[in-house]
Protein backbone atom coordinates (compact mmCIF):
# COMPACT_ATOMS: atom_id res chain seq x y z
CA UNK A 1 0.00 0.00 0.00
CA UNK A 2 2.84 2.25 0.91
CA UNK A 3 3.89 2.04 -2.54
CA UNK A 4 0.90 3.25 -4.32
CA UNK A 5 0.58 6.22 -1.91
CA UNK A 6 4.50 6.96 -2.95
CA UNK A 7 3.13 7.63 -6.25
CA UNK A 8 0.49 9.56 -5.45
CA UNK A 9 2.54 12.36 -4.21
CA UNK A 10 4.71 12.55 -7.49
CA UNK A 11 4.06 15.19 -10.09
CA UNK A 12 3.92 13.64 -13.97
CA UNK A 13 7.57 14.22 -14.94
CA UNK A 14 8.65 12.84 -11.72
CA UNK A 15 6.23 9.39 -12.31
CA UNK A 16 8.25 9.46 -15.75
CA UNK A 17 11.69 9.56 -14.43
CA UNK A 18 11.14 6.79 -12.48
CA UNK A 19 8.64 4.25 -13.94
CA UNK A 20 8.41 5.22 -17.96
CA UNK A 21 9.71 2.11 -19.57
CA UNK A 22 10.66 1.83 -22.93
CA UNK A 23 11.62 -1.66 -23.77
CA UNK A 24 9.83 -3.65 -26.89
CA UNK A 25 9.23 -6.70 -24.62
CA UNK A 26 6.35 -6.16 -22.66
CA UNK A 27 4.31 -8.74 -23.11
CA UNK A 28 5.40 -12.50 -23.34
CA UNK A 29 8.28 -12.84 -26.07
CA UNK A 30 9.93 -15.84 -27.06
CA UNK A 31 13.61 -16.80 -27.69
CA UNK A 32 14.38 -20.96 -28.49
CA UNK A 33 14.09 -22.06 -25.17
CA UNK A 34 11.82 -19.72 -22.82
CA UNK A 35 8.88 -17.53 -23.01
CA UNK A 36 9.67 -14.55 -21.26
CA UNK A 37 6.63 -12.53 -19.70
CA UNK A 38 6.65 -8.58 -18.64
CA UNK A 39 3.88 -6.59 -17.31
CA UNK A 40 3.96 -2.88 -16.37
CA UNK A 41 2.30 -2.49 -12.97
CA UNK A 42 3.81 0.37 -10.91
CA UNK A 43 1.07 0.59 -8.49
CA UNK A 44 1.25 -3.38 -8.03
CA UNK A 45 2.81 -4.98 -4.54
CA UNK A 46 2.74 -8.34 -6.00
CA UNK A 47 2.11 -9.89 -9.40
CA UNK A 48 1.55 -13.70 -10.20
CA UNK A 49 0.66 -15.01 -13.82
CA UNK A 50 -1.99 -17.71 -13.71
CA UNK A 51 -1.22 -20.17 -16.06
CA UNK A 52 -4.07 -22.08 -17.32
CA UNK A 53 -3.16 -25.84 -19.58
CA UNK A 54 -6.39 -25.15 -21.53
CA UNK A 55 -8.78 -22.72 -22.63
CA UNK A 56 -11.47 -23.49 -20.43
CA UNK A 57 -9.47 -25.41 -17.66
CA UNK A 58 -10.33 -24.69 -13.90
CA UNK A 59 -7.64 -25.66 -12.35
CA UNK A 60 -4.78 -23.16 -12.17
CA UNK A 61 -0.74 -22.79 -11.47
CA UNK A 62 0.82 -19.42 -10.25
CA UNK A 63 4.64 -18.43 -10.61
CA UNK A 64 5.23 -15.27 -8.77
CA UNK A 65 6.47 -12.34 -10.94
CA UNK A 66 9.82 -10.58 -10.12
CA UNK A 67 9.77 -7.15 -9.49
CA UNK A 68 11.73 -5.47 -12.66
CA UNK A 69 13.06 -2.19 -14.10
CA UNK A 70 11.00 0.97 -13.93
CA UNK A 71 8.17 -0.61 -12.24
CA UNK A 72 7.44 -3.76 -14.38
CA UNK A 73 7.60 -7.60 -12.96
CA UNK A 74 8.96 -10.30 -15.00
CA UNK A 75 8.94 -14.19 -15.13
CA UNK A 76 10.87 -17.09 -17.30
CA UNK A 77 8.63 -20.01 -18.23
CA UNK A 78 9.91 -23.10 -19.58
CA UNK A 79 8.81 -22.97 -23.77
CA UNK A 80 8.67 -26.69 -23.58
CA UNK A 81 6.25 -26.80 -21.06
CA UNK A 82 4.05 -23.49 -21.06
CA UNK A 83 4.13 -23.26 -24.83
CA UNK A 84 -0.04 -23.21 -25.84
CA UNK A 85 -1.10 -22.52 -22.34
CA UNK A 86 -3.27 -19.82 -21.56
CA UNK A 87 -2.67 -16.98 -18.71
CA UNK A 88 -4.06 -13.94 -17.42
CA UNK A 89 -2.07 -11.71 -14.24
CA UNK A 90 -2.88 -11.00 -10.64
CA UNK A 91 -2.10 -8.04 -9.38
CA UNK A 92 -1.76 -7.26 -5.68
CA UNK A 93 -2.94 -3.43 -5.10
CA UNK A 94 -3.88 -1.66 -1.70
CA UNK A 95 -4.45 -4.96 -0.68
CA UNK A 96 -6.65 -6.04 -3.56
CA UNK A 97 -6.34 -8.82 -5.64
CA UNK A 98 -7.32 -7.71 -9.18
CA UNK A 99 -6.93 -10.27 -12.45
CA UNK A 100 -6.55 -8.86 -15.52
CA UNK A 101 -5.77 -10.04 -19.03
CA UNK A 102 -2.04 -9.27 -20.79
CA UNK A 103 -2.69 -5.57 -22.59
CA UNK A 104 0.23 -6.72 -24.54
CA UNK A 105 -1.30 -10.16 -25.56
CA UNK A 106 -1.17 -11.30 -29.29
CA UNK A 107 -2.99 -14.75 -28.80
CA UNK A 108 -6.38 -14.78 -27.02
CA UNK A 109 -9.18 -17.60 -26.37
CA UNK A 110 -12.67 -16.77 -26.93
CA UNK A 111 -13.84 -12.96 -25.96
CA UNK A 112 -10.11 -12.31 -25.20
CA UNK A 113 -11.08 -13.52 -21.62
CA UNK A 114 -7.65 -14.89 -21.46
CA UNK A 115 -4.61 -14.02 -23.17
CA UNK A 116 -2.40 -17.43 -25.01
CA UNK A 117 1.62 -18.23 -25.20
CA UNK A 118 1.49 -18.68 -28.45
CA UNK A 119 4.32 -17.26 -30.78
CA UNK A 120 2.54 -15.10 -33.69
CA UNK A 121 5.58 -15.47 -35.76
CA UNK A 122 5.48 -19.22 -35.70
CA UNK A 123 2.33 -19.33 -37.04
CA UNK A 124 1.94 -18.60 -41.22
CA UNK A 125 0.26 -19.45 -44.07
CA UNK A 126 1.78 -21.52 -46.13
CA UNK A 127 2.31 -18.64 -48.69
CA UNK A 128 3.61 -15.65 -46.67
CA UNK A 129 5.84 -13.15 -48.15
CA UNK A 130 6.01 -9.82 -45.68
CA UNK A 131 6.77 -7.53 -48.78
CA UNK A 132 4.09 -5.08 -49.58
CA UNK A 133 2.93 -4.86 -53.27
CA UNK A 134 4.81 -1.77 -54.98
CA UNK A 135 3.17 1.95 -54.36
CA UNK A 136 4.99 4.98 -55.16
CA UNK A 137 2.83 7.87 -53.98
CA UNK A 138 0.09 8.68 -51.16
CA UNK A 139 -0.87 11.13 -53.56
CA UNK A 140 -1.99 7.96 -56.52
CA UNK A 141 -3.59 6.21 -52.96
CA UNK A 142 -7.30 4.76 -53.71
CA UNK A 143 -8.54 3.89 -50.56
CA UNK A 144 -11.96 1.19 -49.73
CA UNK A 145 -12.82 1.30 -46.20
CA UNK A 146 -14.55 -1.98 -45.50
CA UNK A 147 -15.99 -3.82 -42.42
CA UNK A 148 -14.89 -7.75 -42.69
CA UNK A 149 -18.26 -8.94 -41.74
CA UNK A 150 -20.79 -6.61 -44.09
CA UNK A 151 -18.08 -7.28 -47.10
CA UNK A 152 -19.01 -11.01 -47.23
CA UNK A 153 -22.49 -11.80 -44.81
CA UNK A 154 -25.26 -11.26 -47.66
CA UNK A 155 -26.63 -14.78 -48.42
CA UNK A 156 -26.34 -13.40 -52.29
CA UNK A 157 -23.03 -13.27 -51.98
CA UNK A 158 -21.77 -16.39 -53.58
CA UNK A 159 -19.48 -16.70 -50.11
CA UNK A 160 -18.70 -19.87 -48.48
CA UNK A 161 -17.22 -18.35 -45.05
CA UNK A 162 -19.46 -15.40 -45.05
CA UNK A 163 -18.68 -12.43 -42.54
CA UNK A 164 -15.12 -13.95 -41.79
CA UNK A 165 -11.75 -13.24 -42.83
CA UNK A 166 -11.34 -16.38 -44.86
CA UNK A 167 -14.58 -15.69 -46.71
CA UNK A 168 -12.52 -12.62 -48.04
CA UNK A 169 -9.74 -14.86 -49.56
CA UNK A 170 -12.50 -16.74 -51.26
CA UNK A 171 -11.91 -16.39 -55.62
CA UNK A 172 -14.24 -16.48 -57.77
CA UNK A 173 -17.13 -15.40 -55.79
CA UNK A 174 -20.73 -14.19 -57.75
CA UNK A 175 -23.78 -13.09 -57.07
CA UNK A 176 -26.86 -15.31 -58.82
CA UNK A 177 -26.84 -12.44 -61.63
CA UNK A 178 -22.93 -13.17 -62.02
CA UNK A 179 -21.90 -9.72 -60.43
CA UNK A 180 -18.39 -9.52 -58.89
CA UNK A 181 -18.75 -9.86 -55.02
CA UNK A 182 -15.76 -9.98 -52.18
CA UNK A 183 -12.05 -10.67 -52.95
CA UNK A 184 -12.77 -10.45 -56.74
CA UNK A 185 -15.11 -7.26 -56.50
CA UNK A 186 -12.39 -5.81 -54.71
CA UNK A 187 -9.45 -6.02 -57.36
CA UNK A 188 -11.99 -4.99 -59.81
CA UNK A 189 -12.40 -1.94 -57.92
CA UNK A 190 -8.67 -0.76 -59.04
CA UNK A 191 -8.35 0.56 -55.04
CA UNK A 192 -4.78 0.43 -54.08
CA UNK A 193 -5.37 0.12 -50.42
CA UNK A 194 -8.26 -1.78 -48.40
CA UNK A 195 -8.49 0.08 -44.66
CA UNK A 196 -10.10 -2.76 -42.64
CA UNK A 197 -12.54 -1.39 -39.53
CA UNK A 198 -11.37 -2.93 -36.33
CA UNK A 199 -9.89 -6.32 -36.43
CA UNK A 200 -8.27 -6.55 -33.18
CA UNK A 201 -10.16 -8.57 -30.36
CA UNK A 202 -13.01 -6.08 -29.91
CA UNK A 203 -16.17 -6.48 -26.28
CA UNK A 204 -19.20 -6.03 -28.34
CA UNK A 205 -19.65 -9.12 -30.35
CA UNK A 206 -20.09 -12.27 -28.53
CA UNK A 207 -17.71 -14.91 -29.92
CA UNK A 208 -19.65 -17.91 -29.02
CA UNK A 209 -22.34 -16.76 -31.44
CA UNK A 210 -20.62 -14.57 -34.10
CA UNK A 211 -24.06 -15.70 -37.10
CA UNK A 212 -26.36 -13.86 -34.47
CA UNK A 213 -27.70 -11.17 -36.48
CA UNK A 214 -28.10 -9.15 -33.51
CA UNK A 215 -24.45 -9.68 -32.37
CA UNK A 216 -22.81 -6.85 -34.09
CA UNK A 217 -20.51 -3.72 -33.90
CA UNK A 218 -17.94 -2.17 -35.88
CA UNK A 219 -15.84 -2.56 -33.33
CA UNK A 220 -14.69 0.56 -31.81
CA UNK A 221 -14.30 -0.95 -28.39
CA UNK A 222 -10.96 -2.67 -27.99
CA UNK A 223 -10.02 -4.99 -25.34
CA UNK A 224 -7.20 -6.80 -26.67
CA UNK A 225 -4.80 -4.46 -29.26
CA UNK A 226 -2.38 -6.74 -30.37
CA UNK A 227 -4.85 -9.82 -30.77
CA UNK A 228 -6.79 -10.55 -33.61
CA UNK A 229 -10.77 -10.49 -33.38
CA UNK A 230 -12.16 -13.87 -33.01
CA UNK A 231 -15.72 -13.65 -34.69
CA UNK A 232 -14.06 -12.92 -37.63
CA UNK A 233 -12.58 -16.67 -37.51
CA UNK A 234 -13.71 -19.60 -38.27
CA UNK A 235 -12.64 -20.79 -34.70
CA UNK A 236 -12.75 -18.43 -31.81
CA UNK A 237 -11.40 -20.86 -29.43
CA UNK A 238 -8.13 -21.34 -31.37
CA UNK A 239 -5.77 -18.64 -30.76
CA UNK A 240 -3.76 -19.87 -33.45
CA UNK A 241 -6.80 -20.02 -36.09
CA UNK A 242 -7.95 -15.58 -35.93
CA UNK A 243 -3.87 -14.97 -36.31
CA UNK A 244 -3.27 -17.44 -39.22
CA UNK A 245 -6.76 -16.49 -41.33
CA UNK A 246 -6.01 -12.83 -41.06
CA UNK A 247 -2.27 -13.38 -42.11
CA UNK A 248 -4.20 -15.44 -45.18
CA UNK A 249 -6.76 -12.61 -45.15
CA UNK A 250 -3.60 -9.72 -46.09
CA UNK A 251 -1.57 -12.10 -48.18
CA UNK A 252 -4.48 -12.86 -50.40
CA UNK A 253 -4.95 -8.53 -50.65
CA UNK A 254 -1.27 -8.49 -51.84
CA UNK A 255 -1.25 -10.98 -53.91
CA UNK A 256 -4.33 -8.70 -56.34
CA UNK A 257 -1.43 -5.47 -55.40
CA UNK A 258 -3.70 -4.18 -52.91
CA UNK A 259 -2.29 -2.87 -49.43
CA UNK A 260 -3.74 -3.02 -46.14
CA UNK A 261 -4.49 -0.27 -43.73
CA UNK A 262 -5.39 -1.16 -39.82
CA UNK A 263 -8.07 1.18 -38.27
CA UNK A 264 -7.67 2.36 -35.07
Amino acid sequence: MKQTADMLTLTPQELDERFAYSGNDLGATFSETAIHVRLWAPTAERVVIRLYKTLRARKVEEVEMVAGERGTYVVELDRATYEGYFYTFQASINGQKVEAVDPYAKAVGTNGKRGALIDPTSVTPERWIEERPLFHSSQDAVVYELHVRDATSHPASGVVARGTFAGLTEAGTRTPNGGLTGLDYLADLGVTHVQLLPIYDFGSVNETAPNDPDNYNWGYDPVNYFAPEGSYSSNPDDPRTRILELKQLVQALHDRGIRVIMDV
